[in-house]
């Protein structure tokens, strides 16, 4: 294998596959990214065997040729050389041998039969608009479970249906629902499958660099098979393993009869909250959120280091209220929700919250559902 292509090119995708890559495993050959030099590009594969991810390069190929390197080590050294060609050519003994100006450097590596094989993308079911993907990973990643969750948790739901995409994601603790309505090309029966945390945070990333203008907007190709998930970006294809077992019905949890709206500027909500959670308990961030006399009163205390309490103006004239929340899910939330204003929507102390965006239209559903703590 030998040829050349700009440093560039080869860091931005070379950036991408690493965060696919697997950096504890016991496999030592995920830990590398497969080159393969063919048809005037660099094609490049990365794969912990439950994420995949696939891209190219342009180059100049002199001879065509295979070989994978150690990922890290790899991207590393190209970020510290000038913005300029590199040479790549493999050795008899399975190295890659990169020269740029007077810089020359000796990478060993593995053969490539040694790196498993990605599933085989089928033709696309349907083209997804990058922003509406974007947004609906954006907004829900943040109430996927940890690693130690339910395994059925520790992902989210994609449903795509003939008049909209969505995903919906839970810990038990909290919901987040992103829908956008719109007709989808191709689609006649409900999709869904679950997806990692991992493929959501990856596939945030490559929609990140997608291209697209307002007259032309960027498309995601999305198609599925019995146990993969495919999203394509131009030249970039993230294949995403389906995890097994069977998502919550989230519509039965969805609160109903919220009686009480706030409405609450995104700023000073967020500034207020993270000033009183400093005083929270690390474990529960519990801040407790009295309501009365139009007036939102929010405190916390720590036993060792003290207490903290501020209050917001808001339209109340009912009864009293108290309730407690985890002050990190609410400010995730004010984080990711793209909104000057938010809606806290309330029931009772014991009963779950929702917050939402205000406005919201026909074409989109997003809402955020939140446990209450006793306190």
């Amino acid at each position: 294998m030998e040829l050349k292509l700009r440093s560039r090119d080869l860091v931005q995708e070379l950036a991408l596959a690493q965060g696919v890559v697997e950096t504890k495993t016991t496999i030592p050959v995920l830990s590398n990214v497969l080159l393969e030099a063919k048809h005037n590009t660099l094609a490049i594969t990365s794969t912990d065997l439950e994420l995949g991810f696939q891209t190219a390069c342009p180059a100049e190929i002199n001879s065509e040729g295979s070989i994978t390197v150690p990922t890290k080590r790899l991207l590393d050294y190209v970020r510290l050389l000038p913005d300029a060609e590199v040479r790549i050519s493999t050795t008899a003994t399975n190295a890659v041998e990169l020269s740029c100006g007077s810089a020359k450097t000796r990478i060993a590596g593995m053969e490539r039969k040694n790196f498993p094989e990605l599933p085989e993308a089928p033709e696309p079911l349907t083209a997804v608009p990058v922003e509406t993907l974007a947004n609906a990973v954006k907004r829900t990643i943040i109430s996927v479970a940890g690693e130690q969750s339910h395994y059925t948790l520790a992902g989210a739901l994609l449903e795509i249906r003939n008049d909209s995409v969505g995903i919906i994601s839970t810990d038990g603790h909290r919901l987040s629902l992103y829908k956008e309505y719109r007709g989808m090309e191709g689609v006649s029966d409900k999709v869904t499958g679950l997806m990692p945390q991992k493929a959501m945070a990856e596939l945030l990333k490559i929609l990140g660099q997608a291209e697209g203008s307002e007259d032309d907007p960027a498309m995601v190709e999305f198609a599925f098979d019995e146990n993969n998930l495919f999203f394509r970006s131009g030249q970039r294809l993230l294949i995403s393993r389906k995890m097994t077992g069977k998502f919550p019905d989230y519509d039965r949890v969805m609160p109903k009869d919220l009686e009480i709206t706030l409405e609450l500027d995104n700023d000073s909500f967020t500034r207020a909250l993270r000033r009183v959670s400093q005083f929270s308990d690390e474990r529960s961030h519990v801040v407790r959120f009295d309501l009365e006399d139009g007036r939102l009163q929010m405190n916390a205390t720590v036993s060792d280091y003290g207490s903290s309490e501020e209050a917001l103006l808001v339209e109340y004239d009912g009864d009293p209220l108290g309730v407690g929340f985890n002050a990190q899910y609410i400010l995730e939330f004010l984080r990711v929700c793209g909104s000057e204003k938010v809606l806290l929507r309330l029931r009772d102390p014991r009963s779950a919250a929702q917050m939402e965006v205000p406005g919201t239209n026909r074409d989109k559903d997003y809402r955020y559902v939140i446990m209450p703590i006793r306190v």
